[in-house]
């Protein structure tokens, strides 16, 4: 699925050993490789309408647009963007960390018995089912015209 959805089979491939990390057969992985290969040759078919030349520059699901070599980064411009990129990144994820450390005391105060915790399991569907809707109605991406 990963491997068809990016074009990347060897992605794919370190996907799944990165899941499986305990145990994995040598022999799974060649079989693993040639099925994602196989599965992103057969998606390059499919969307290039069975045609014989297909088109190799776009072969994923999904695609982030194509990149030239004609508007490159100094190094200078590569170095303060990824630096901050990495901080961003990394109180991005610590305020990630602190926010789920309270919801779980929050959880555990809040929801401990059976019948609240499937009060909880329904305002969560409820809650991202709403934001669901809200978000195609707000973003407007599945309108079609």
């Amino acid at each position: 699925g990963f491997a068809a959805a990016f074009g990347a089979p060897v992605g794919g491939v370190l996907f799944a050993m990165e899941e499986m990390a305990t145990y994995f057969e040598h022999r799974l992985l060649w079989r693993a490789l040639c099925a994602t290969t196989g599965a992103c040759v057969m998606l390059m078919w499919l969307r290039s309408n069975f045609s014989v030349a297909v088109d190799t520059r776009d072969y994923g699901v999904l695609s982030f647009g194509s990149f030239s070599d004609d508007e490159g980064m100094d190094l200078w411009q590569a170095a303060v963007f990824s630096t901050l990129l990495g901080i961003m990144g990394g109180v991005l994820g610590a305020g990630f960390c602190a926010g789920v450390s309270r919801l779980l005391v929050l959880r555990e105060r809040v929801f401990n018995s059976p019948k609240r915790r499937i009060l909880e399991v329904l305002l969560l569907s409820l809650f991202s089912s709403l934001m669901t809707v809200i978000l195609v109605m707000v973003l407007g991406e599945c309108q079609t015209g």
